[in-house]
């Protein structure tokens, strides 16, 4: 045992992991990279946090705040200290409706913190796709946009303060302050006073070149928020945390404005023959003052008839449109919802708009549509085979006047380097996610992402965009700064992240100091697993590997409030017992990291042991993962190998055993069961 384990251990009450499985199972998160923790900590309380920090900070051992691990950047993952706010610090703290204002613990799941909202007419408005798995944390550390940006704005829109915890130890009470206040507080010999003027520093030094150079448009996500510090004087840091991805330090609390809910809502979904006529259809179509516009294309589209969930809720498309838009109204009462949703399909159908334009009033109509298009990352990633349409020019977002001119030429140059995509998304701001589909296990396919990447960049920067619009920069899009901002702001970035965290411990790689967005990839040209002969054919996945492999990370079955999948995750809350635990546990084993034992390892059978063989993945998971047969596929082979118990000879044999105690023997039986 290290000197770092042994003081976590001493002086933490929640959980403290050093083992492989719980480290492999935190290696990944949504996104395409993989790397081993130092270990893992799942803490019980705020002074657990606190403890596990300054005993990281001693060991000069680096920190990786995480929520539901739901990005798709890697941002949550590192060669670190994981902190696992999702278990236990998700309460809601203080609620004032008058004020609209609440008080939370990271590690609150957006749709459950609007579960207890939903009585009292409030909610948080950010809404991304992974809301019913996403934690507020997480949300704030990406700046989290979703679907209705355009009338609620964004999370660092929401936040108004925050407790924060430095890698030194030092906790921050980060509120707005006004002109007297922050003279104050600026004046004061402390780490608070200290920042507080750095950061003024670095404002007032480079505001020019931050009007320049920040992009003009709503969803902006890369680097450091400066920007909204250059013309005001009520300052709040808090806001600096939003899309910092836990590079400054450690949220403990949030304060978050709220927004009542809507009381009506109305969709027409309008179908084009086109993609490119689709989203050359976006600018106009805003002139009706929409909350919404979605893009779902062809592929996705395609995906979503083919799927166990989703194949039920297609009944509001037309024919095999090639793409449709979601457009969405809210309003005061059902009929001025009714009234606009008409007036605007009477319109773009004159227009010659589109082909089709149902209008869908009802809840369970609109949720149809929704559930496809919040599905949409997973079920692209659930495509069989090795290739698959990777992040990592998915969340460039442009003015909406330049989409349409900008999507053109991406599909171009993907084109080019004879690469597929598909894309979807927020067609109404700007930021459509468009994913190329390739394989990394090839080297040739590695190298079209880098040179697809560098052309898209390019364009983006000629648009005035944003390389990251809500998903963040993490390790795939870190590398792109210095080249969008320039050296003197990128130096900047670097000076407010060492004013934050000196000894640059915080969730080290990202923002600052990247590494390539080709290293620690999960699936790269050395990718290996160990030769395995299955007994269940997976013809269908291309075999046992690709069974394991459909899990991406997206984590679906990590929800709580609907649906079966993932019981044994809402009864314990452990990453171990959620479908892709299990799925990265299978994996591990299946590439030699669990030991000689290979796909018996038995840190993979403990994963698999609360799995109840629902079929709720199979069912729900938009990749559609089989745990039950995976698991089954699993324990042959560690019967195989480690042979079967007597336990398990008895449970396997109880019909038998039950006709034999069922006559005579039955009293004596009895007795000895009681």
């Amino acid at each position: 045992m290290t000197d770092f384990e042994r003081d976590l251990r001493a002086r933490l009450a929640g959980e403290v992991c050093f083992d492989q499985v719980t480290r492999g199972l935190y290696a990944t998160d949504a996104s395409m990279y993989e790397l081993d923790p130092v270990a893992v900590v799942v803490p019980a309380s705020e002074a657990d946090v606190v403890a596990a920090v300054r005993t990281a900070a001693e060991h000069r051992i680096p920190i990786v705040p995480r929520g539901g691990g739901t990005g798709l950047a890697g941002q949550a993952i590192g060669r670190a200290l994981i902190i696992d706010f999702s278990k236990h610090l998700n309460r809601l703290l203080e609620l004032n409706v008058a004020e609209r204002w609440v008080r939370v613990e990271p590690g609150l799941v957006r749709d459950e913190l609007n579960a207890l909202l939903a009585p009292h007419g409030l909610q948080f408005a950010p809404d991304p796709a992974t809301g019913n798995r996403a934690n507020v944390g997480g949300m704030v550390a990406n700046n989290a946009s979703g679907t209705r940006s355009l009338v609620y704005g964004k999370t660092i829109d929401k936040v108004l303060a925050a407790k924060v915890l430095l890698a030194d130890g030092t906790i921050l009470e980060l509120s707005e302050l006004d002109a007297d206040e922050y003279a104050a507080r600026a004046a004061a010999e402390t780490r608070e006073g200290e920042i507080l003027r750095g950061v003024r520093a670095v404002i007032d030094a480079h505001r020019d070149e931050i009007r320049a150079r920040y992009p003009k448009i709503l969803r902006r996500s890369s680097g450091y928020m400066l920007d909204e510090f250059v013309d005001t004087e009520r300052w709040n840091l808090a806001r600096l945390l939003c899309a910092s991805e836990g590079t400054l330090g450690t949220l403990l609390e949030v304060t978050l404005a709220l927004d009542p809910i809507p009381r009506a809502s109305g969709l027409v979904v309008v179908h084009f023959t086109s993609l490119l006529e689709a989203i050359g259809s976006v600018e106009p179509l805003l002139q009706h003052g929409p909350s919404a516009i979605e893009l779902l294309d062809h592929v996705l589209l395609s995906l979503a008839r083919e799927n166990l969930q989703t194949s039920r809720l297609c009944g509001f498309l037309e024919g095999d449109p090639q793409a449709v838009l979601a457009v969405e109204f809210l309003g005061d009462s059902a009929g001025e919802v009714a009234e606009r949703c008409q007036r605007f399909a009477t319109s773009v159908r004159q227009a010659g708009c589109g082909y089709a334009w149902p209008v869908l009033l009802t809840a369970a109509e609109q949720a149809q549509v929704w559930t496809v298009r919040k599905s949409g990352l997973g079920l692209m990633l659930g495509m069989r085979g090795d290739a698959k349409p990777l992040a990592f020019i998915e969340d460039a977002a442009v003015p909406v006047t330049a989409l349409a001119d900008y999507i053109e030429k991406v599909l171009a140059i993907c084109a080019r380097h004879d690469t597929p995509v598909t894309l979807y998304a927020h067609a109404s701001v700007g930021l459509l996610h468009v994913r190329p589909i390739l394989n990394l296990k090839s080297r040739d396919d590695l190298a079209r992402m880098k040179s697809i990447a560098d052309e898209c960049f390019e364009l983006v920067l000629g648009y005035g965009g944003s390389f990251s619009g809500e998903h963040g920069d993490g390790l795939v899009r870190s590398g792109f700064i210095p080249r969008y901002f320039g050296p003197r702001l990128t130096a900047a970035l670097g000076e407010i992240k060492r004013l934050f965290d000196p000894q640059g411990l915080m969730n080290p790689g990202k923002i600052v100091a990247a590494p390539a967005m080709d290293a620690d990839l999960r699936y790269g040209p050395d990718y290996q697993i160990l030769p395995l002969a299955s007994f269940f054919h997976f013809r269908h996945d291309g075999g046992l590997a690709g069974a394991v492999e459909m899990c991406n990370g997206v984590g679906a079955c990590r929800k709580t409030l609907v649906g079966t999948m993932c019981p044994s995750y809402i009864a314990t809350r452990d990453e171990e017992h959620s479908t892709r635990g299990r799925a990265n546990a299978l994996r591990l084993a299946m590439t030699g990291r669990l030991g000689p034992d290979g796909f018996a390892a038995e840190g993979a059978r403990e994963a698999l042991d609360l799995c109840l063989s629902c079929k709720g993945c199979k069912a729900e998971c938009p990749s559609n993962v089989d745990m039950a047969r995976l698991k089954s596929e699993f324990l042959q082979h560690y019967h195989d190998r480690h042979g079967v118990t007597l336990r398990d000879r008895l449970i396997g044999g109880s019909p038998r055993l039950a006709g034999l105690l069922s006559g005579w023997p039955a009293p004596l039986a009895n007795a000895l069961a009681r």
